[in-house]
C-alpha cells in the first residue's frame, strides 16, 4: 500500500530530473546546430522537429505533478485572504474538485490520443527521414497522471490529522515552502 501511495512522488519527481535532462540535451542539440551551420553551412537534419515534437513536448508536460506537489499551479488569491481559514478550507476543496475532474479529462484524451497515434506510428517528416513523434505523446498521459494522483493524495491529506497523513505517506505530497532568498 505503501509503494502505491509514493509512485506518484516518484514519478513527478523524475520527470523533473528527466525533463531537466531534456531541456539540457534540447541547449546542447540547437547549440550544436547553430555552430554547425554557422561555421560549416550544415544544417543538421529535423532539428525543429525534434524541438517541436519532443524536447519542448517533454519540457512543458513531464514537469506537472511535481509543479502540483510544490503548489505552484495558478491561483487567484484576492478574495481568498480575506476568507476565515474553515471558508478557505472549502473553497480549496471545491477547487481541487474541479481542478481533478478538468485533469481527468485532459489525462483520458490525452491517453486516447496517444494509444492512436503509437498505434498508427505518427512520424513527422524530415527531409529525407521519418522522425517518430508518437512517444512524445505519453510525456502528457506521464505529466497529467502524475499531477491528477498527486492532486488526489493533497485532497486526501487535507482531511487527515497531521500524524495520521506522516504514517500513511501523505505528508511528501507536498513540498516545503521555501523563501526566495532577498537580494
Amino acid at each position: 500500500m505503501r509503494h502505491l501511495i509514493k509512485a506518484p512522488i516518484w514519478t513527478s519527481k523524475a520527470s523533473i530530473y528527466l525533463s531537466t535532462a531534456i531541456l539540457a540535451v534540447m541547449c546542447i542539440h540547437i547549440t550544436a546546430e547553430i555552430i554547425s551551420r554557422a561555421l560549416f553551412n550544415y544544417p543538421f537534419v529535423g532539428t525543429i522537429e525534434m524541438v517541436s515534437f519532443h524536447y519542448m513536448v517533454s519540457v512543458s508536460f513531464l514537469p506537472l505533478g511535481y509543479v502540483q506537489m510544490a503548489k505552484a499551479n495558478i491561483t487567484v488569491d484576492v478574495l481568498s485572504s480575506l476568507l476565515p481559514k474553515k471558508a478557505l478550507f472549502f473553497v480549496d476543496l471545491f477547487a481541487n474538485a474541479v481542478t481533478l475532474v478538468a485533469i481527468g479529462g485532459v489525462l483520458l484524451a490525452s491517453f486516447d490520443m496517444a494509444m492512436q497515434q503509437t498505434s498508427h506510428l505518427e512520424a513527422a517528416r524530415a527531409a529525407p527521414y521519418n522522425i517518430w513523434i508518437w512517444p512524445s505523446r505519453w510525456f502528457l498521459v506521464i505529466g497529467f497522471g502524475s499531477c491528477l494522483f498527486v492532486l488526489l493524495g493533497q485532497m486526501v491529506k487535507s482531511f487527515l490529522r497531521d500524524d495520521i497523513a506522516e504514517k500513511l505517506g501523505l505528508d511528501e505530497y507536498e513540498l516545503p515552502e521555501t523563501r526566495l532568498e532577498e537580494a
